[in-house]
């Protein structure tokens, strides 16, 4: 079961309704951040859910949801050095990260997971010239305010688009 539109619903569904909507709209990054959810974490493929996080970072490079997919199946795949130089990249530009399935992960979750990953890589990798993330180090996003856009990038105002999901 994951959490679709506020509702718990079969894995199978989510995927069909997910690859229908991307057919529809090639360029809905939420939809391609769930299926690479569903599949990595939900159906516990990660080589399949990175093809997904990849599409989703060409449309939006800072889809944190995205860079954290890619990076967490990268390190599954063996390619830790990979997933860590990832993972160094989005933190130089943190102030432009954006959530896309806050209905999965609040950000505060997500930046927690960002962390523990990042500090297992920065361990096994050996590196010592970084040092350890804290999650509260990460911060929280700005608060968006009900006028302003969404940050999920449809172009409307929050209060008309994501504000009644949360």
């Amino acid at each position: 079961m994951v959490f679709f539109n506020g509702k718990r619903l079969p894995v199978s569904e989510v995927i069909a309704r997910c690859k229908a909507a991307v057919a529809a709209d090639p360029d809905s990054i939420a939809d391609w951040l769930r299926l690479g959810f569903c599949y990595h974490q939900a159906l516990s493929r990660p080589r399949y859910g990175l093809d997904y996080a990849e599409r989703a970072l060409d449309l939006e490079p800072n889809a944190v949801e995205a860079v954290f997919q890619k990076a967490d199946a990268l390190a599954l795949q063996g390619d830790g050095a990979a997933a860590f130089q990832l993972l160094d990249q989005a933190l130089e530009s943190k102030q432009n990260w954006r959530f896309f399935l806050t209905e999965i992960a609040s950000p505060a979750q997500l930046t927690a997971q960002f962390a523990n990953l990042y500090n297992d890589l920065l361990r096994r990798l050996g590196r010592t010239d970084r040092a350890s993330l804290h999650a509260a180090f990460l911060g929280a996003p700005k608060k968006v305010g009900r006028n302003d856009p969404c940050p999920c990038g449809s172009g409307k105002k929050y209060k008309k688009c994501c504000l009644a999901k949360h």
